[in-house]
């Protein structure tokens, strides 16, 4: 939650000690905005409440994955996970690439 405005986890004592001694990160940390935070319990609670939402998410990601796969494209992070980096391999390539998606 937060992304590039900040952050917090939320976790056992264990977890949180060793991301505070693990996390490089975490050395240059800021607190999360308070319109971040609402957004974002406003989002779970949509969520919470239709829960056709994420499993319709479920079934896209996984038929972007195996798609893009079939394709022959490098589908980096875990099957289940909705960000689905694509490895190109070539800088000019993803320019192109991202040219001719925005057209």
């Amino acid at each position: 939650m937060g992304g590039a405005t900040g952050g917090f986890v939320s976790s056992t004592k264990e977890a949180v000690d060793v991301l505070r001694n693990r996390a490089r990160t975490y050395l240059f940390s800021n607190s999360i905005a308070p319109s971040v935070v609402g957004a974002s319990l406003t989002a779970y609670n949509i969520l919470k409440e239709n829960p056709t939402l994420v499993n319709r998410l479920s079934n896209n990601t996984r038929i972007f994955r195996t798609s893009m796969k079939q394709a022959g494209f490098t589908i980096l992070g875990h099957d289940t996970c909705a960000i689905a980096p694509v490895l190109l391999g070539d800088a000019r390539i993803a320019t192109e690439l991202s040219n001719r998606m925005l057209d």
